[in-house]
């Protein structure tokens, strides 16, 4: 009996590793067949944005962006394009293309009255500003977060690091020990790892929630 149960965990992990691939495989077949035209009509713009949407959720980037530039020569506006592809930009270290594309699709998502929405927005725009040394430009988007219940540590280690990059090592240790006394810390992995050292290289000696 005490051995089954080892066995039946493993067998039950393959059969869930398994089911994510063919699943994973099939959406990746659905996708390609939908997005190179296995379709009656010309995908419209919406259509091309979640084939995008769909690509990069299995990291397909170069598929995701062919689609999501598509759309946007059909509509240079499209919200969800925009922020999909500067999450795009941002992910592959293209920071200020990646701003451009979040300005563009700045009033949609102030327009939609979602604050969890707009708070990871500002904390997404936050990190970019860092990493091209718009430190003022990072506080600004940091203090719209401390002013929102989500996200608020976030706010405070973007703030701090606005401040190291501008010189003032005494806001970043007090802007630190002020997220570390919020509840919910989880978005500050948001800022550790492989973003500090490589986006901000000047913070990669700063290691960020633990």
């Amino acid at each position: 009996m005490a051995s089954g149960g080892p066995r039946r965990g493993a067998e039950r992990g393959k059969r869930d590793r398994v089911r994510w691939a063919a699943w994973s495989a099939t959406a990746a077949v659905c996708a390609a067949l939908l997005c190179a035209g296995f379709v009656r009509r010309a995908p419209d713009v919406d259509t091309l944005v979640s084939c995008g949407a769909l690509y990069a959720r299995l990291g397909m980037n170069d598929e995701a962006r062919a689609q999501l530039e598509e759309a946007l020569r059909r509509d240079g506006s499209h919200a969800q394009a925009n922020l999909l592809l500067a999450l795009l930009e941002q992910a592959e270290g293209r920071h200020a293309a990646a701003l451009a594309r979040f300005a563009a699709a700045e009033q949609a998502v102030l327009a939609s009255g979602d604050e969890a929405f707009l708070a990871d927005y500002y904390v997404a725009t936050g990190l970019s500003r860092l990493a091209t040394a718009d430190f003022a430009g990072a506080e600004r988007d940091a203090l719209r977060l401390q002013g929102m219940e989500r996200r608020r540590a976030a706010g405070f280690v973007i703030q701090s690091f606005s401040r190291l990059g501008a010189g003032d090592d005494t806001g970043f240790q007090q802007g630190i020990a002020r997220a570390y006394t919020l509840d919910h810390l989880d978005p500050i992995f948001r800022l550790r790892g492989e973003f500090i050292s490589e986006a901000i290289p000047w913070a990669a000696a700063f290691s960020i929630g633990g």
